[in-house]
Order: structure tokens, then C-alpha cells, then sequence
């Protein structure tokens, strides 16, 4: 519920505060380093990660991605330095991501009992995820959407 409050917030926020947004958002590109040096911290000093699935560990990883997410988000609705934004990897990364969000976890989980070198499991899970959610995309989703998969190759560069 948190992420959604947040999220509220924002778009209140923007609705009223949006000079200042605009003006100042841009700093929210120093909360995702703050968060990720907090979990950094908590893994190698408190051996808090979401291995141990605890409501202490997931509260705190969860809610440093909250923060790290906030940031990015008050960045982009800045306006400033948005262009990576609309480089074509970028955007068809965001029209798959709820694929990404919805499979990163079980291909995690395959990825961490076929490997035990922590960059090799991740790699592999990476990969997992975005093939399946590339396939995903082009075999369900455009057909769903009842878009041609042909015509849809421009929709994915093209559209945001």
C-alpha cells in the first residue's frame, strides 16, 4: 500500500506543487544511490536481504526501493536529462515491465539453483526475464490487443 500512497502523493503533488517540481525534481536523481548505499549497508552489515523473507528484511529492502523508485520518479516529472527516457531500449523496457515485474522473481529463483556465483545467476535471471517477457509481449500480449505483430514492430519503437 505504501507504493500506492506514494504514488498518490506524487500526482497530488504534481497537481499542486508542479514549478516546484519541475524545478527541484531533478535531485530525486540522489535518493536511488542513497538507497542503494543503505542496502548495500544492510546486507553486509546486518545480513538483511529478501533470502531471509523476514517482515524486518523485506520492510527495509522493500521500502529502499520505494525511495530509490520515488526519486527516479521526481526526476522524470522534472523534466530534466529525460532524453535516456526516449531511447528505444528504454521504452520498450517500460511497455514489457509488468511482464519483468510479474516473472523477475521466479526466474530469480531458477537462476539461483542452476548457479551459485552471485553475477552468473543474475545474468541468466536477467535474461530469463526479458526473453520471457519479450515472448509474452509479441504471442499474448499484441494479440490480446488485437494488434498485428507485423505493424506492431514500429508500435514498439514509436509509441510510448
Amino acid at each position: 500500500m505504501d507504493l500506492l500512497l506514494v504514488g498518490a502523493l506524487l500526482a497530488l503533488a504534481w497537481i499542486h506543487h508542479r514549478k516546484t517540481i519541475e524545478r527541484y525534481g531533478h535531485l530525486g536523481l540522489l535518493l536511488p544511490p542513497i538507497a542503494a548505499a543503505y542496502l548495500f549497508y544492510l546486507g553486509t552489515r546486518l545480513h538483511v536481504t529478501t533470502d531471509s523473507n523476514s517482515r524486518l528484511s523485506n520492510t527495509m529492502v522493500y521500502e529502499a526501493s520505494l525511495v530509490a523508485c520515488t526519486g527516479i520518479m521526481l526526476w522524470a516529472l522534472s523534466g530534466r536529462w529525460v532524453g535516456v527516457l526516449k531511447l528505444a531500449p528504454v521504452m520498450y523496457l517500460g511497455r514489457i515491465s509488468y511482464t519483468v515485474y510479474l516473472i523477475h522473481v521466479t526466474a530469480l529463483y531458477l537462476a539461483r539453483r542452476a548457479f551459485h556465483n552471485t553475477a552468473a545467476m543474475a545474468a541468466m535471471a536477467f535474461a530469463m526475464t526479458l526473453a520471457y517477457a519479450t515472448l509474452s509481449w509479441r504471442f499474448m500480449e499484441l494479440p490480446l490487443l488485437g494488434r498485428n505483430p507485423k505493424e506492431s514492430s514500429v508500435l514498439i519503437t514509436s509509441q510510448s
